[in-house]
């Protein structure tokens, strides 16, 4: 059994690894919800652990890594009625 990764801060590039990949595995297209679901799928499977107060807050959080990838152009949203969605920018010709 392979240790969980440890995540202590919301600035840890884990998390920001992990948001990435939960969005990847919901095919690049997911609300903030789903993606959410699918970092709690990782918890329950030990994948990964919040520590400190991260553990308790962990979903607020995971909207600041949202936003800060959002900034520095990683992942877009499009708006569909009235929800959002959200996906990983395609850089290159791929």
């Amino acid at each position: 059994m392979t240790n969980p990764t440890i995540i202590n801060s919301k600035k840890q590039i884990e998390f920001t690894e992990f948001f990435i990949l939960a969005l990847k595995e919901l095919n690049n297209n997911a609300r903030i919800v789903q993606i959410a679901q699918k970092l709690d799928e990782y918890i329950s499977h030990n994948l990964i652990q919040f520590h400190g107060e991260l553990c308790y807050e962990w979903q607020y959080q995971m909207r600041w890594v949202k936003t800060q990838l959002q900034k520095q152009d990683v992942i877009k949203k499009e708006r569909k009625g009235q929800c959002v969605y959200w996906s990983i920018i395609s850089k290159g010709g791929n």
